[in-house]
């Protein structure tokens, strides 16, 4: 049996170890209880189970305390007075809260004692769950809902009044009033109901002039409503005052406009009408005769223009002739069809005879344009054919099965890459799609196998293609690789070493024009790298993937359509900047260019900032592998937020700074570049760093006295805030505490308290002081038993009780314990 179960088996082993378990479970849930904020329940269940073995004197307790439950107690003890604290806290601000309450003078206006109080409520409420605390939140809650209600309807009330609304503010008051009867509501209503008649008569009035505005008696209407409006301003009645005035301006207009025709000026009256059609609700009679002076004028296509979605048969006739004017007889001829004014019947046969008989000349021109070898004369008949009278599956089938491609074949054959280039390169401008980009891209390298100079036109067309290459059906015919299936991998290669090859002849020409050629080269490939890793992404244009050369190049072509960056990559889209360039550079590790490259100006966008800081970023790199972290410093603080970002990054930095470290030698620029580095990214490494040097120069002052031990430890203990495990700085603390230590003891021998010298070193939780002062206390029996100067047995006996008291297993005092009969 061991010693706990001798020790308790002679009162109640079974009681006892219930008490033991029923503590244990007491204890976690108390401390669960607090957890979750129920401090009231948990002090009760605490103090519950301190009470039961508080009270135990007898040693069997002691022991299955000190033995089962260990620091349980001691803990919750100290748990308990962490929660009183937090209830007595919390009971303080139930208080305020309450009083706060009691300032409230009730005005449903005034709202500040209601939220002063809920924010308090609140703040007990992140300290301890209490049922009533959570009531009075939620009745406060309501209470400040109510008013704010109130308030809100208080100034719709009021607005309405204002605009002199009146029988509607007073419906709004009624609400307000529903929640709180205030004698400001009262007033509110009296004030209102008493301006009632006058909107009432306002009303009555403004009905009158809205009848005689449907009525045409516009001038009438003005005299009433500016008679109504100046005994009542109401907004509704000015606002419509000012759409009379503007209608009988534009019917005068109109009618001057009318006057102008008569006379002959048509400038004029297009002026008129005009103006009329800015004043005029309805515009159909301005749009009808702006276009009926259009065609007098004989300009038809704005006369079509002016009659666009005019309805009826007077603007069907008028598109009708505009359209015959120009020679467009089938589109005349479908306008007047839904004219059904009997006079217009024979112009209407007259119309379809006329129009047949130009289809038929149409046809036998493209006929005789087709055997006359005469393409080009052919394609444009008969565009011209489908304009007028519509698609015509044989013209149709003759154009796109055989004069187009002809066409077409004739102009690839003829060798001309120049020419071929400059024209497929405007179709690809005109309508950037994927034929276009394949006609050009293949019209460019062609131009640039004779042309070696024009490489940078390759670069521009190249990697779009490639980019677009899936994309592309017509791309299966590669010239060098006959009637074998495409690999696209293979193709990709063969185009980026050709690419690469003609960059390279460029060199022993000007080593300049071969640097810009090899930077935009690299700015594409690493585009292409980006776009191509997952599902093909990058800037967009008619769903034309474009790379940055190309789109920088044509952007201003473009300006009409939408173009995107479907991208989440912000490192695509930098590509895109005028960081391009360097970025590419750094990506290929070429950071001393990259430095070269980046352009001066600051950033307008955030995609340009990314980019800006990720050149920043590696040109810091770039000083620091040069070991020149003075430099350095700038470009890292300008990316500290993307370094904080990038994991890759900040391994990176922890590399390059460990190498920087290494290189210096002065202590006080080790503590610089340390704190640079940790200001950077408070890395483990930068931590540890930081707080090895901070920890030195505080040795350092120690050594030159120009800080006392306590400053040094506060300073220390602050430290431990960058790096808490870093073991020079805990060395330093550890020896520094000891020396704290010893000199508090010292200096209680030094007055004579030797008993409190001793109950100090006994508690020291350092082994080094408790032997210190006991080897003090030994050293003192011997010296003065070898000097003589010991008189009585008992100071002997005292010296050694304290050194036993203090190290009673010390090895190297036994012989003086046994010599003491203290063992």
């Amino acid at each position: 049996m061991n010693s706990l179960s001798k020790a308790i088996s002679g009162v109640g082993i079974v009681d006892i170890w219930q008490e033991l378990q029923t503590t244990k479970v007491s204890c976690q849930e108390a401390a669960r209880l607090a957890q979750n904020r129920r401090l009231r329940e948990a002090v009760a269940m605490a103090e519950t189970a301190i009470a039961t073995w508080s009270g135990r004197k007898d040693w069997p307790h002691k022991l299955v305390i000190h033995t089962c439950l260990g620091n349980s107690l001691d803990e919750l003890k100290q748990q308990l007075s962490q929660w009183r604290k937090q209830i007595a806290q919390a009971n303080k601000l139930i208080t305020n809260a309450q009083w706060t309450l009691q300032t409230d003078t009730g005005n449903p206006l005034d709202t500040q004692a209601l939220a002063g109080a809920i924010a308090i409520y609140q703040r007990c409420d992140d300290i301890i769950e209490d049922e009533k605390v959570t009531k009075a939140i939620q009745q406060c809650q309501d209470e400040l809902a109510r008013r704010h209600q109130f308030k809100e309807l208080m100034s719709a009330g009021e607005s309405h009044a204002k605009k002199h609304y009146f029988k509607q503010a007073i419906a709004i008051y009624h609400q307000a009033g529903k929640l709180y009867p205030t004698e400001e509501i009262k007033q509110a209503i009296a004030a209102a109901m008493a301006l009632v008649p006058q909107e009432e008569k306002y009303e009555s009035a403004l009905q009158r002039v809205k009848q005689a505005e449907s009525e045409g008696r516009f001038r009438g209407a003005i005299a009433l409503l500016e008679t109504t409006i100046t005994a009542f301003p109401r907004l509704d009645g000015i606002d419509l005052l000012k759409q009379l005035k503007a209608v009988v301006k534009g019917r005068e207009q109109f009618r001057q406009g009318l006057q102008a025709e008569k006379n002959g000026d048509f400038p004029a009256a297009e002026s008129f009408y005009r103006h009329a059609q800015k004043l005029l609700a309805d515009t159909n009679d301005c749009q009808i005769r702006l276009g009926i002076v259009a065609i007098k004028t004989e300009n038809w296509q704005e006369a079509l223009a002016y009659l666009e979605g005019v309805t009826g048969e007077q603007a069907a006739y008028l598109r009708g002739l505009a359209l015959a004017r120009q020679g467009n007889l089938q589109l005349a001829y479908r306008q007047w069809q839904t004219v059904s004014d009997p006079i217009m019947v024979r112009q209407k046969e007259t119309l379809r005879q006329v129009s047949q008989r130009q289809r038929l000349l149409l046809i036998q021109e493209i006929e005789t344009s087709v055997h006359s070898g005469n393409l080009l004369q052919a394609q444009t008949l008969s565009t011209e054919f489908f304009q007028k009278f519509g698609v015509n599956p044989v013209i149709e089938a003759n154009l796109y099965e055989h004069i187009q491609p002809r066409l077409a074949a004739e102009f690839w054959q003829n060798h001309d890459w120049e020419t071929i280039t400059e024209v497929t390169e405007k179709k690809w401008i005109e309508q950037p799609n994927i034929t276009n980009l394949h006609n050009w891209a293949i019209a460019t390298y062609f131009y640039v196998q004779n042309y070696p100079d024009k490489i940078f036109n390759l670069i521009i067309a190249l990697p779009t293609a490639l980019a677009n290459i899936r994309k592309d059906p017509i791309l299966q015919d590669i010239p060098w690789l006959g009637n074998q299936s495409i690999d696209y991998h293979l193709l990709y290669a063969e185009f980026k070493r050709r690419l690469e090859t003609a960059v390279d002849e460029q060199k022993d020409i000007d080593i300049e024009v071969y640097l810009n050629l090899r930077d935009r080269l690299r700015l594409e490939w690493a585009a292409l790298q980006l776009m191509m890793e997952s599902s093909p992404s990058g800037m967009e244009i008619n769903e034309i993937f474009l790379t940055p050369s190309c789109y920088s190049y044509f952007q201003s072509h473009w300006s009409n359509l939408e173009i995107q960056l479907n991208s989440q990559q912000r490192v695509l889209s930098a590509l895109y900047t005028p960081w391009g360039m360097a970025i590419a550079a750094c990506l290929t590790g070429d950071r001393e260019r990259a430095m070269i490259l980046k352009p001066m100006t600051n950033p307008t966008t955030e995609i340009e900032t990314f980019a800006q800081n990720f050149v920043a970023y590696y040109e810091g790199c770039y000083y620091l592998q040069q070991q020149q972290w003075h430099h350095a410093v700038k470009f890292l603080q300008q990316a500290q937020g993307e370094i904080q970002l990038n994991p890759d990054w900040q391994r990176e930095l922890d590399q390059l700074c460990l190498l920087q470290r290494a290189a210096i030698q002065d202590v006080s620029e080790h503590l610089s570049f340390a704190q640079v580095w940790y200001d950077i990214f408070s890395s483990q490494a930068a931590s540890s760093y930081l707080a090895e040097y901070k920890a030195e120069a505080i040795r350092a002052q120690l050594v030159n006295k120009n800080i006392d031990l306590s400053n040094a430890l506060e300073q220390l203990a602050a430290i431990k805030e960058i790096d808490a495990n870093n073991p020079v700085l805990l060395d330093l603390i550890e020896n520094l505490e000891l020396s704290r230590e010893l000199e508090e003891i010292e200096r209680l021998f030094q007055q004579g308290e030797y008993e409190i010298m001793v109950k100090k070193a006994k508690n020291s939780r350092r082994d080094r002081v408790r032997y210190v002062v006991a080897e003090f206390f030994i050293d003192i029996l011997i010296n003065s038993i070898t000097n003589s100067n010991l008189n009585e047995p008992q100071t002997a006996y005292q010296l050694g009780k304290w050194a036993y008291e203090i190290c009673p297993d010390e090895p190297e005092f036994q012989d003086v314990y046994r010599s003491l009969r203290l063992r």
